[in-house]
């Protein structure tokens, strides 16, 4: 990934996490909703328009779990000025139980079992260095989670991150704190990536954008030297009888699967790209589904954020959320990976101001980005 000069300014810092706020709390309602060619642009924009949402109390949107854990992955990086797991592992879990004591209007939406359990786990036994990595590791039979956990609140950490190589190291530490699957860490890695590129890039051309981003994972997946990932997905499909499967149904199978690559699925998004920019091709979002997917995983949902930044580059930045939500599936995670890359790349100054208001603890989310700026400019 080729260096650059251009330095980027505190707003995109601010926009950044502005970004995954929006994303979070506008994409959460809905959540789940996964019909089979996607939500209707109607009914999205029929919700959160601007327009809309100027009537809105300020804070009335309510973030889930994926900005409950970005915040205290950000904490823990402007307090130790670095990454340390133990630091980052004991706010998740205060975090977390002080919200289910009702210090914090109640449990937030999102967490998932697994989650809870590596919490409960971390506050029974406390929290060192030599166990603060066993209870996600040994989750799953030892294979450990391949949810997209690790990644939507990996955004503070590419803030952070002085190099290609401090954000690889410090996005796989942080997710295997709870996501401790090959596609688990490797997810968050691909996020970072992507925000961090988003953010340190003036002018980003998509293809350029995608074709660092698959060198970057192509190192870390180590292609060459993997006999599960050598395989394709055709090749994969082969090794057992999937004729009865949906074509979601065998998207799940195989993002599941050891024999998954973030690389591929980079290529399946070069490829839906080229149709869109070069060839004029309109989006058939029953399509992308079935190529790209939209559900918990990390294999689907980083790749399907950094589908929807990248294929809604050019337009108004309302654009970029309503298309993300058109998807389905898990909103709220998709919306606020594919929205920290548009808020780091364009600005807080760039989303409707009614988006920002009616957020809850936006004010405090600018300040993190602020602090975040200040750390990485000393």
């Amino acid at each position: 990934m080729a260096k650059s000069n251009y330095k980027p300014c505190v707003d995109q810092f601010k926009g950044c996490l502005v970004g995954a706020l929006i994303g979070d709390c506008l994409g959460a309602p809905f959540e789940s909703n996964s019909f089979t060619g996607g939500i209707s642009m109607q009914r999205i924009t029929n919700l959160i328009n601007p327009l809309k949402l100027e009537s809105k109390r300020e804070g009335s949107k309510r973030f889930t779990d994926d900005t409950a854990m970005s915040k205290s992955v950000s904490y823990s990086l402007i307090h130790c000025g670095k990454f340390d797991p133990v630091d980052m592992a004991d706010r998740f879990t205060k975090s977390f139980f002080d919200e289910r004591r009702g210090c914090a209007g109640g449990v937030r939406d999102g967490y998932g079992g697994a989650v809870r359990e590596i919490f409960s786990l971390w506050a029974r036994n406390g929290i060192n260095i030599e166990n603060v990595y066993k209870p996600s590791i040994n989750q799953f039979e030892g294979k450990g989670s391949y949810g997209n956990g690790g990644a939507m609140r990996v955004a503070s950490v590419a803030l952070f991150s002085k190099s290609i190589e401090e954000c690889v190291e410090n996005a796989r530490g942080s997710a295997t704190l709870t996501h401790a699957h090959r596609n688990g860490y490797n997810g968050a890695i691909l996020q970072c990536l992507a925000v961090y590129k988003a953010l340190n890039t003036e002018l980003i051309c998509w293809r350029k954008f995608v074709h660092e981003l698959i060198e970057e994972m192509r190192k870390i997946e180590d292609i060459e030297n993997n006999d599960k990932l050598k395989l394709t997905k055709e090749e994969f499909l082969a090794e057992d009888d999937y004729e009865d499967f949906s074509e979601e149904e065998i998207l799940s199978e195989w993002t599941r699967s050891e024999s998954f690559s973030f690389t591929k699925q980079l290529r399946v998004i070069e490829e839906l790209l080229t149709e869109h920019y070069e060839n004029g091709k309109i989006d058939d979002i029953e399509h992308v589904i079935k190529l790209i997917g939209r559900d918990i995983t990390a294999a689907q949902a980083v790749t399907a954020a950094v589908y929807c930044f990248l294929r809604t580059l050019n337009e108004p930045i309302e654009n970029t959320l309503y298309y993300t939500i058109s998807l389905g599936g898990d909103t709220d995670t998709i919306g606020t990976m594919c929205m920290a890359m548009v808020g780091a790349y364009r600005g807080s100054d760039q989303f409707p101001k009614s988006w920002i208001r009616v957020c809850e603890s936006h004010q405090e989310i600018r300040t993190l980005g602020e602090k975040l700026y200040e750390q990485k400019n000393r």
